[in-house]
């Protein structure tokens, strides 16, 4: 069979037989190249020898995509340093192979490094320190036609920090992804991808301490005259104060939807969202959707799992509309936290602070002309 059309079987297998590999492939530049020993990978593109491919079964090509695809979602495509990178090669293999093999059940081409028990549960650094210390892989990495075979991963040592902060973001997104295609058709995800997608995902702030020390005010008193009942001031035209929750009371969330805003930052702004939720240290958590407007508002209770966002509009960015939304739809408000990428001009912010303290939660510039702002470029 030509290669090309093995390679073209392999990925319509895996788009629907396996979501999770599926998804990934279809993500990927999967093409030939003529140059190469095997095949490669460098994060963004798997590259296929037409010559080795002729020497695989459709079995083992199938195998063979998922083993680059394992290369880039563990994200071997990264300089090695003073590593000897045949050696790095190797052990990245056990590593990948036992998912592979074991516990995906594919086929791997008969060249490729077998895995072994001795390996299990080990990264591939430790799986490194062990080899370089074993004559056999120590003469494997001094012969040359050893070493073409498993010269496989594009290093990347010269893109820039910046360069290399935007593809892990996207190997990120695309392992998200893979994970939400293969829950949605309950296909199943190997043990160690599911670890780094669940650290991927993982909340990147405290936000206990965060509600405790930068929002939460110091005053233990039950009622404050800080701010009026608005209750009394609009029903009796009263100014009385109002309650002093020593938890964290109301939260809005201003929640920005803009265009600007990647998939990426959206899915971390819903972890950082779950564990505010789990933190259970207020009386109601109000999210409320806005690009230049507000599209849509939803309330949930402390404990309730916030499951996906329900995003529209993508135009521009406008922050009022979410502070005239609260006063205009007179909600409990304690405490106000958004998430933006807050690349805005000043005039987008109202034009006074509210009565209430404000947490921005940003991905981007790092001013504001009132509240406090959290840096998240980090997540």
């Amino acid at each position: 069979m030509e290669a090309k059309l093995k390679v073209s079987r392999a990925l319509t297998k895996l788009a629907c037989e396996d979501p999770f590999f599926g998804s990934c492939a279809l993500r990927l530049d999967v093409r030939p190249e003529p140059s190469i020993p095997t095949a490669c990978t460098d994060g963004k593109s798997i590259l296929w020898s037409p010559e080795f491919i002729d020497t695989c079964s459709e079995e083992e090509t199938v195998g063979l995509v998922c083993h680059e695809i394992l290369h880039v979602l563990f994200m071997h495509c990264v300089p090695l340093g003073d590593k000897n990178p045949v050696l790095a090669n190797i052990a990245m293999d056990f590593i990948i192979n036992e998912v592979v093999q074991n516990e995906c059940k594919y086929q791997l081409p008969k060249e490729g490094i077998a895995p072994e028990a001795r390996f299990k549960n080990m990264t591939w650094q430790q799986v490194y320190a062990i080899i370089e210390q074993e004559e056999k892989y120590q003469q494997m990495a001094a012969d040359p036609t050893i070493s073409d075979l498993f010269d496989h991963i594009d290093q990347n040592g010269k893109l820039s920090e910046a360069a290399k902060a935007d593809l892990k973001a996207d190997i990120e997104q695309m392992a998200t992804q893979a994970a939400e295609e293969a829950a949605k058709k309950q296909g199943t995800i190997p043990g160690q991808l599911q670890e780094l997608i669940d650290k991927i995902r993982a909340p990147k702030v405290d936000w206990k301490e965060v509600l405790e020390n930068t929002l939460r005010g110091n005053n233990p008193d039950d009622q404050t005259w800080a701010r009026p009942n608005r209750k009394m001031l609009s029903a009796y035209d009263l100014y009385m104060p109002s309650p002093q929750y020593h938890g964290m009371g109301n939260i809005v969330v201003g929640l920005d939807t803009s265009g600007s805003v990647s998939s990426r930052e959206l899915e971390a702004f819903l972890a950082e969202l779950n564990s505010i939720s789990e933190s259970a240290a207020f009386e109601t958590i109000t999210i409320l959707y806005n690009d230049s407007g507000v599209s849509s508002a939803k309330t949930f209770m402390p404990g309730d799992n916030i499951t996906e966002l329900h995003v529209t509009g993508r135009g521009g960015t406008c922050f009022k509309p979410v502070f005239e939304y609260v006063e205009k739809q007179d909600l409990e408000i304690d405490q106000m936290i958004y998430f933006s990428d807050m690349e805005v001009s000043n005039y987008n912010f109202p034009d006074q602070a509210p009565y209430y303290p404000v947490l921005w939660c940003s991905t981007g510039a790092q001013d504001a002309p009132f509240g406090k702002v959290l840096d998240l470029r980090g997540i």
